[in-house]
Formats: C-alpha cells, sequence, structure tokens
C-alpha cells in the first residue's frame, strides 16, 4: 500500500498500471479521478458503486468495504 500525494487521474493511472497486473478486477467508488481513468481504459476490469444511491451496487454487489476498512488500519 503507498500513499499518493498527488491525486490526479493521470497519477492515480500510472500507479495502477505499474502496481495492478493488467485485466485485474479494481472495484472503487465514484470519485472524479478514478472514474476518469478506469473509464477510458481497456487494461482493468472496472466495477464501481455510487455511495450516494447506495452501499452496495444492487446488481453487482461491488463495495469498498474492504479497503475502507484497511485504509482505517493503515492510517
Amino acid at each position: 500500500m503507498k500513499i499518493i500525494e498527488i491525486k490526479s487521474s493521470e497519477t492515480l493511472g500510472k500507479e495502477a498500471i505499474n502496481h495492478v497486473l493488467p485485466y485485474t478486477s479494481v472495484f472503487t467508488d465514484e470519485w472524479t479521478s478514478y472514474m476518469s481513468f478506469f473509464s477510458n481504459q481497456n487494461i482493468f476490469y472496472h466495477n464501481n458503486v455510487n455511495h450516494k444511491l447506495d452501499f452496495v451496487d444492487p446488481i453487482d454487489d461491488t463495495h469498498t468495504q474492504t479497503i475502507e476498512s484497511l485504509w482505517s488500519e493503515f492510517k
């Protein structure tokens, strides 16, 4: 796990490309930088959840609770 100071879609994209295997499923919320990068690439499978509407996506059960829990321990 790594803290990224510059949280632009370009920086997040570079980190994902450098540290995540191609065709890995990536689960995120709908934060603008995530959506900007993952919506415009075909390297990763991207699932997302809109926290304004649901805690867990009702269609595919996507959630971010596992990483949120890990972040709380990491901080």
